[in-house]
């Protein structure tokens, strides 16, 4: 089971378990109510009966003097349970009759370990029938998640030769003609649709990548020259530090495709991307159209608009993670958004090879 599908089933069992567990509560809360009152009930038929004929050795006897707001046969609960009845021949006492408040506890305890007990039954049912029931509504996701990675890697098997196939027609012919700008747009397509394989590959395998020594600053501009051919409206500002960084080279690279490829495809005038690299800190900040909701762009499948698939940011989300890079956002609608990432120090602490 995937983490978004865990997450999908913990999501549908704790609220499917929780609101039965409620109503089951609500219903137990009535029911013992409805047994309290019953017993009470039982105690005041049991005192007008014993006011006849006094043969119950539960009960005591007092007289009391009688007062304006002593009601007859008024079931009383407080340190003792009573109920007062008028005495034949006698005008200024009434008869007070007692149960023990002793035997009043033990029946009500009984009640509450026996409601207690079939409710702890009720919970464990409706824990398993959650548990079914949470697998049951999963299912259709499952099999959903299946055929979109299944229609992915169709996808990612017929993308890999006519790619490899045309990068390989491109450099024959720039040997015939360097310098033709033709060759030069269509190479840069080509490498793009390469970059969105590569995204894809590791959506689904989630590959492992070697660690090497990566000199960031030329990286950095190797990727914004690239950029800079696909889409020449964007005006590059670099503030690079020299910095040699001993990590993940290839997710490095992902990270910078994603977040440099949104920057650029949601840009507005102005047209600037700003790249900054200071000390372990990456910003890379663009004059685009904004987001809207920036806590939610790393979920996967996530986006706000009709382009993409809304895995790129997931998958630089991911690598980050994996890196042990601290990743910020901010943004502002009609302004532009503004990436950091933050370096572990460790990775800059080892020396050139």
């Amino acid at each position: 089971m995937r983490k978004y599908e865990k997450e999908a089933f913990l999501k549908s069992f704790l609220i499917f378990f929780i609101s039965l567990a409620l109503l089951g509560g609500i219903i137990s809360f009535f029911y013992y109510k409805e047994r309290l009152h019953f017993i009470k009930d039982k105690i005041s038929q049991e005192m007008w009966i014993y006011n006849y004929n006094f043969e119950d050795e539960r009960f005591a006897i007092d007289f009391v003097e009688k007062k304006d707001n002593m009601k007859i046969g008024k079931l009383y609960i407080n340190d003792e349970i009573y109920m007062y009845f008028p005495v034949s021949g006698v005008k200024d006492q009434y008869l007070k009759v007692i149960y023990p408040i002793e035997y009043y506890k033990q029946d009500t305890e009984i009640i509450f370990k026996d409601i207690l007990f079939k409710y702890w039954i009720y919970l464990f049912v409706i824990f398993v029938f959650s548990i079914f029931y949470s697998l049951y509504s999963l299912y259709p996701l499952h099999y959903a998640l299946n055929l979109l990675n299944e229609f992915l890697r169709d996808i990612i098997h017929d993308l890999n030769t006519p790619v490899s196939s045309m990068l390989l027609n491109i450099k024959m012919l720039k040997k015939k003609d360097p310098d033709s700008p033709q060759l030069k747009r269509l190479e840069l397509g080509v490498k793009n649709i390469g970059n969105l394989y590569k995204n894809l590959e590791y959506f689904i395998k989630e590959n492992s990548f070697e660690k090497k020594e990566t000199d960031m600053k030329k990286l950095i501009e190797d990727k914004v020259e690239f950029f800079r051919n696909l889409y020449p409206h964007i005006s590059f500002e670099l503030d690079l530090e020299d910095k040699i960084c001993f990590c993940e080279r290839e997710a490095l690279i992902r990270i910078l495709d994603n977040i440099i490829s949104n920057a650029c495809k949601y840009n507005k005038k102005p047209y600037v991307v700003k790249i900054t690299l200071k000390n372990n800190r990456l910003t890379i900040e663009d004059t685009g159209i904004g987001i809207k909701r920036p806590s939610k762009i790393f979920k996967r499948y996530y986006k706000e608009g009709e382009r993409g698939l809304g895995i790129g940011l997931n998958i630089v989300k991911k690598l980050c993670d994996m890196m042990k890079i601290e990743i910020r956002v901010s943004s502002e609608i009609g302004r532009g958004t503004k990436f950091t990432l933050i370096f572990d120090k460790s990775l800059f602490e080892r020396e050139k090879i």
